[in-house]
């Protein structure tokens, strides 16, 4: 077996050296044997392995830790020494990166200038990092991860978004950085210089269902509403105005809609001037469409109000957008139509002569008469006051001025209240666990039943659905969601593929590159000979804490030092913030 040298800056004599080189942002370690000497003079250097034939260094090499030991050839002082990627991390400087990508409005449209690709992202890490010369190719362009870096470990977080599509980090023995997909690489060359090829089957854990899942399911809904009121009780009620307990006797179809003087009571009659026919709520059951309840009914209805949160936005977007990626498109306001006189209009009659206000059948916010609208103009509107639980809305409608129909026949009395629709995206609480209902992306891993599925929250999954009237069928952005969930799918598959791990030892240092397949290299020199031993699929050099031990204390590290237990979406940034 052919012999080899060792070289680091300031010192005289290496009796032997070793050097295990594997994947991700944390460094590997070379240990050195050295003679006793008076001083060590270089503490950061390019530490050189050669064998007469192939030179192999790790410039920018960092000494860590001198131990002393004595054995039969005397005392020795054994030397630590770790690749440059000491300065990715914290201790070595490791840099900084600030930057939102891919945020989204409330409404969950995307805010365009912060519109960034994988590889975008993995660039401006890299470069934060200080690197020149690196290959992100491997990564998807399809992707566009949220992300809110905020004085962040650039390393860490690159490391962290790269396996989270299944890619590895990986420093090259010609001291290049490359993104690899984990499990794909070069196979292991068999040449003569082979000393020892050894193998083996691990046989890992697999849960028998991966699952993706994104935030709440937004539904798009036409919620009819009738006329409300304020009642004058202790905890401000709101009733269905027939069931206030101040009703006028001849009914509200002719009361002073802006004087009341037929209620006597001034407090009763304020709530009258500040609710009857200003106030509608939403009218139950309430049926969705795209709702699968837990019974597996297509279009199902929500029973209670309790079950549901009303967004101030459509899932459908805004008509302009429609030349646009769907992720880039803005979602529409929501919107009120529906049968209403029109007092300012100069019209003398209802705003739509004919009218069917059942859902999924003609569209309630769309007339198909030129001269008729059916949508609310010129009408400040907002939805009620915040719950003391939680963020729901209350389920009403609160305009700036009343709203109402004129009854057909003049004997019914002057107003009657108009038959209104409110459409908007609302989100769903199962009625069985009281948690919102998500949708979820789910591969089984075919290995029969081993245990409960495993799941993983991406909150760039975002689905939706809404009825379309002119198809006459409920559409949804699952298709387009479908391909980004298997990227996230397949990385998760990936850990737990079956590999069949590989390990060779051959004579001599042995050139063989890093990828994400081959994911550690052992390189050895000394008088008894100079060896390199490669691990295919496996990391059996367990000197090196294992690459899923790395990350896991990387992450550990990188959460205290920035604080960061939950990753701020821009809307928990504003509310953290204190904006609106």
């Amino acid at each position: 077996m052919r012999q080899g040298l060792a070289y680091f800056p300031g010192i005289n004599q290496i009796v032997e050296g070793s050097i295990s080189f594997a994947v991700g942002v944390s460094p590997s370690t070379a240990t050195l044997t050295i003679a006793p000497q008076l001083h060590l003079t270089a503490e950061i250097g390019t530490l050189v392995f050669f064998d007469g034939e192939t030179t192999l260094q790790w410039p920018n090499a960092k000494l860590l830790t001198n131990s002393f030991e004595r054995n039969k050839s005397g005392l020795v002082w054994r030397l630590a020494i770790v690749d440059r990627r000491w300065l990715w991390q914290s201790s070595g400087g490791g840099g900084e990166i600030s930057k939102g990508a891919n945020l989204h409005y409330e409404d969950n449209s995307l805010i365009r200038v912060t519109e960034a690709t994988l590889q975008d992202l993995a660039t401006a890490c890299l470069l934060a990092m200080g690197e020149t010369d690196y290959d992100v190719s491997a990564l998807p362009t399809t992707e566009r991860p949220e992300v809110m870096w905020d004085k962040a470990l650039p390393a860490a977080v690159l490391e962290d978004m790269c396996g989270q599509f299944g890619f590895n980090v990986v420093l090259g023995l010609d001291n290049r950085v490359r993104i690899c997909r984990v499990g794909i690489g070069a196979e292991l060359p068999e040449t003569p210089d082979v000393v020892t090829s050894s193998g083996a089957l691990e046989i890992p854990a697999i849960p028998r269902r991966i699952c993706v899942v994104g935030p709440p399911t937004r539904y798009q809904v036409d919620m009819e509403l009738e006329a409300c009121g304020i009642e004058n009780d202790r905890k401000n009620t709101i009733k269905a105005i027939d069931d206030l307990s101040y009703k006028p006797d001849e009914g509200w179809e002719w009361a002073d809609l802006y004087g009341y003087d037929c209620i006597d009571n001034l407090k009763e009659r304020n709530f009258a001037l500040q609710s009857v026919f200003r106030y509608y709520r939403v009218k139950f059951p309430l049926r969705v469409p795209g709702f699968v309840d837990s019974h597996g009914n297509d279009n199902s209805e929500v029973q209670y109000p309790w079950q549901i949160r009303i967004e101030d936005t459509q899932c459908e977007y805004v008509v302009e957008d429609w030349n646009i990626s769907e992720e880039q498109r803005r979602c529409s306001a929501a919107v009120i139509g529906g049968i209403f006189y029109n007092e300012f209009d100069g019209g003398t009659g209802n705003n739509v002569r004919t009218f069917n206000i059942a859902p999924y059948q003609f569209d309630p916010v769309i007339s198909y008469d030129e001269q008729e609208d059916a949508a609310l103009h010129n009408v400040n509107w907002h939805l009620g006051g915040e719950m003391q639980l939680g963020s729901a809305k209350w389920h009403y409608v609160v305009f700036d001025r009343p709203i109402y129909s004129k009854p057909s026949n003049s004997e019914y009395g002057i107003y009657a209240p108009a038959k209104l629709v409110l459409r908007a995206a609302i989100t769903i609480l199962d009625p069985g666990t009281f948690s919102p209902v998500r949708h979820y992306f789910y591969r089984d891993t075919e290995v029969g039943n081993r245990g409960e599925p495993r799941y993983e929250f991406y909150p760039d999954l975002y689905v939706w659905f809404r009825y379309d009237y002119e198809l006459g069928i409920v559409l949804s952005n699952l298709d387009m969601l479908q391909e980004r969930a298997n990227h996230y799918l397949d990385g998760l598959i990936n850990q737990y593929q079956t590999p069949r791990p590989q390990s060779i030892t051959y004579a001599g240092l042995k050139y063989i590159e890093l990828d994400g397949a081959i994911q550690q290299i052992s390189f050895s020199v000394g008088k008894s000979g100079c060896a390199t031993t490669v691990s295919r699929n496996s990391e059996q050099l367990r000197h090196v804490q294992p690459l899923t031990y790395r990350k896991l204390m990387g992450s550990v590290k990188s959460g205290l030092r920035e604080n960061r237990a939950n990753r701020l979406t821009l809307h928990q940034y504003q509310l953290r913030a204190g904006t609106p």
